[in-house]
């Protein structure tokens, strides 16, 4: 994760928005003991309805995962 805050921040974003959003992933994943073989699409819908927030917040935070996950595509991860 260090890595990739450390792009985004390369790239101008504001990285105390993409830590906190990727902070509530990783509380997420470890409330549900996840791993490689969770991330299905029930997974991330009951993720939706769990999370304690504005449909805007959910929304910033699915939107960071999806850059994440393509960021460690990129970087064979």
């Amino acid at each position: 994760m260090n890595d990739f805050i450390a792009y985004r921040q390369s790239l101008g974003y504001n990285i105390g928005a993409s830590r906190a959003s990727l902070l509530t992933f990783d509380r997420y994943l470890r409330k549900t003991n996840a791993d490689w073989d969770s991330f299905e699409p029930f997974y991330f819908l009951e993720m939706r309805a769990n999370l304690e927030m504005e449909p805007s917040g959910v929304n910033r935070v699915f939107s960071l995962v999806r850059v994440f996950f393509n960021f460690l595509l990129r970087k064979n991860m």
